[in-house]
């Protein structure tokens, strides 16, 4: 009886062992995602979906509920009512066992389990409060808070600009403050370095960090406010006819940080613009659509699309 009760605890000890090593993903396959930097599509045929390559040849069969566009080496895949992750060869990483998956990003996703919401790497290990700040999981930045670099009265806003100033007598620097005319109708969150300002129904964005001027425009015959600081004219430029304003998420909470790359319309054509205020894409195309960190979805013509690198300009898989 001793000698079967022992057997039994071996063969139990070594399946789960055997259950537990099949489970690891090791570093070596996390490193094969990062390698990997080819784009796929996904594509669908018969409500199944799979992915194509930049020529439109099929490279992951169509096979599953729903797919995503692929994001750190990985896309979420759906199969029979449960979520999980596919590597670019259409196999398993983390296999469908949640109830919704999100797209890795900063590192990290939100899946939800048994009703619960919580956050995994690319190893389908839980984060932590206290991993936040040791390279895996870590939040976008916060965008500038309009109330710091505005005020408000009789239904209009001022810019509020803040500069140092040398005292000769004690020398010292001091910080000054000081207003424009309030002459805008809107403020609004944007980045960690700038906002986005509106008036009328143009729109710009003003840098908060490089006072007391706001970011160059797009081109200099743009529409712009001239503002007197401390004697001397500075303009305010309101290029954009259009804004789509798409706001970070993490951990399931909303609009608490900054855009990170924003649409905008200019002459009735749309381009992309950084959190900075750069020109990513150029204002040429019909429609724009952010899809991922580096890939947008544009409109050439009203029948004609495919995809563009948002910084390289690549472009692929026209249809």
């Amino acid at each position: 009886m001793k000698r079967s009760l022992a057997i039994v605890r071996k063969f139990a000890i070594g399946l789960l062992a055997t259950l537990l090593f099949s489970s690891c993903i090791s570093k070596q396959s996390i490193s094969k995602l990062d390698e990997d930097d080819s784009q796929l599509y996904p594509i669908g045929i018969n409500g199944k979906w799979g992915f194509v390559d930049e020529f439109g040849n099929s490279k992951i069969p169509c096979a599953f509920d729903t797919v995503y566009f692929f994001s750190r080496g990985l896309s979420v895949a759906k199969l029979n009512g449960h979520y999980g992750y596919i590597n670019k060869k259409g196999a398993w990483h983390i296999k469908p066992m949640y109830e919704h998956a999100s797209t890795f990003n900063h590192h990290c996703a939100e899946v939800i389990k048994d009703g619960k919401t919580k956050l995994i790497d690319r190893n389908n290990r839980t984060y932590k409060t206290s991993f936040y700040l040791e390279g895996g999981c870590i939040p976008p930045p916060k965008y500038a808070v309009p109330d710091t670099f505005s005020c408000y009265q009789d239904d209009k806003y001022a810019l509020i600009y803040e500069s140092s100033t040398y005292d000769s007598q004690s020398q010292k620097y001091e910080r000054c403050k000081d207003t424009t005319d309030y002459f805008l109708d809107e403020i609004i969150p944007f980045s960690a370095s700038h906002l986005v300002v509106r008036k009328g129904s143009k729109y710009g964005l003003h840098n908060v960090r490089l006072h007391p001027q706001s970011s160059p425009p797009i081109d200099t015959t743009a529409e712009k406010y001239s503002v007197d600081y401390y004697g001397i004219k500075r303009n305010v430029y309101l290029p954009f006819d259009e804004l789509i304003l798409n706001y970070q998420t993490f951990a399931g909470l909303y609009e608490q940080y900054s855009v990170d790359k924003v649409p905008f319309k200019y002459k009735n054509h749309w381009g992309i613009l950084s959190n900075r205020g750069e020109v990513l894409l150029p204002p040429i195309y019909k429609s724009v659509e952010i899809i991922q960190f580096h890939l947008a979805k544009v409109s050439y013509t009203e029948t004609n699309e495919g995809f563009v690198n948002i910084y390289t300009k690549a472009e692929y898989f026209k249809r």
